[in-house]
């Protein structure tokens, strides 16, 4: 006979089993779904990062333009020479050519003599098109003083070495040298309208170079025709208008002094700017003048102009700033007597030459023709040696 007792306690022992090998199973399943969930979740972070780095490396531009880079500007601002109080602002022009007013940045001019140079970060997103505005009071030689009010002078220019900057390491560049003067006032406009219908005119590349080129020397020539000043001498010239300075004894500057100083005989000193937003009106669609005021102007600024004082009154101006030359005589690019034709009948009656400033022309004179003879005879040189060797290869063909 079984024992009771024994039976109750095997059977207590066999529960007990069962119920020890239930656990141990569920707690093995456990840990195999949790192994199994870790193992799921790290195969799915691996996919989902491999799929991340591929979506990187599809997008990463090879050769970005950097965010951000310091751009360093200088020239010379002068209608008269703006004086050191004068402030200045460098745009970057958009696709329209329009300001992008929240990358500008400013600075001041450093001298009385109107030298300015200034350094801010910038962006060029939409064109390689830069504008220069200056502000403030000049040297009026009509007057022989500063200016009572202030007027604000633009110029128009391009990046040329576009291909440096956008791998430049010290995000360091210096932009072309960028006068701001009347020539780059009154062709301002003009060029904007040039360039818009040059076809690539905003792509930003180097080829920008020549476009801009042709507009600015066009829309010089356009304004020059409008102060008379346009013979053949002058069609043979190439001037950049953001290069022309009084502190430049040639030519360019004193034709440049010539439109400055006739404009500032007809036109109040209080109104020129408004004097150069009609000018834009008037002159950027087509380069020309039709607006009888300012055709006005021009005329009374070239009969009125008194040369000799207001030559005297610059010349002393830039030597008491250690300019070592004269300034740029100027009064044979005035049509005085509004004939439109530049000769010596617009000389002024007050206009003297002194014997030592004769006898410095005649040597200049001299030199200009021993030059002339130079390259004369060096052409003539080349053209022979040509004409030799063009011989010698259809004798060698023969």
């Amino acid at each position: 006979k079984e024992n009771p007792i024994f039976l109750l306690i095997y059977t207590q022992n066999l529960l007990l089993l069962k119920i020890f090998i239930y656990q141990q199973h569920k707690t093995l399943n456990n840990m195999m779904k949790k192994q199994y969930s870790h193992l799921v979740l790290f195969l799915s972070l691996c996919t989902l990062t491999a799929c991340n780095d591929s979506k990187n490396e599809d997008s990463i531009d090879p050769d970005p333009l950097p965010p951000s880079i310091t751009y360093h500007v200088e020239g010379y601002a002068e209608l008269g020479a703006f004086d050191h109080n004068s402030t200045l602002t460098v745009f970057p022009l958009d696709k329209s050519l329009a300001h992008i007013e929240e990358q500008a940045y400013g600075g001041k001019v450093e001298t009385d003599y109107g030298l300015f140079s200034a350094s801010g970060n910038m962006k060029f997103q939409e064109s390689l098109y830069f504008e220069v505005q200056v502000t403030g009071n000049f040297f009026n030689g009509t007057k022989g003083r500063r200016s009572e009010h202030k007027t604000t002078l633009r110029a128009i220019n391009h990046v040329i070495n576009h291909a440096d900057e956008e791998r430049s390491i010290n995000r360091y560049i210096k932009l072309p040298v960028t006068n701001v003067n009347i020539f780059t006032q009154l062709t301002a406009a003009r060029i904007c309208t040039l360039l818009k219908k040059a076809a690539g005119y905003n792509e930003m590349s180097h080829t920008i170079t020549d476009i801009y080129r042709n507009a600015s020397e066009q829309a010089l020539k356009e304004v020059l025709t409008a102060f008379s000043i346009s013979d053949i001498y002058v069609s043979m010239l190439s001037i950049d208008p953001t290069r022309a300075s009084f502190s430049q004894y040639n030519a360019p500057a004193s034709m440049m002094a010539a439109v400055s100083n006739i404009l500032l005989t007809s036109v109040d000193e209080e109104l020129l700017d408004t004097f150069f937003t009609e000018w834009d009106k008037d002159f950027a669609p087509d380069g020309c003048i039709d607006n009888e005021d300012i055709k006005e102007s021009i005329r009374d600024g070239q009969q009125n102009l008194k040369y000799t004082n207001v030559y005297k009154q610059l010349d002393s101006f830039y030597k008491a700033y250690d300019f070592k030359s004269d300034f740029p005589e100027f009064w044979k690019f005035v049509d005085r007597n509004g004939d439109g034709i530049l000769d010596k009948q617009d000389k002024p009656d007050d206009f003297e030459i002194t014997e030592e400033e004769l006898i410095r022309r005649i040597i200049e004179y001299k030199k200009y023709k021993e030059n002339e003879i130079k390259i004369f005879n060096f052409i003539m040189d080349l053209e022979s040696k040509m004409k030799k060797s063009y011989l010698n290869k259809d004798n060698s063909e023969i």
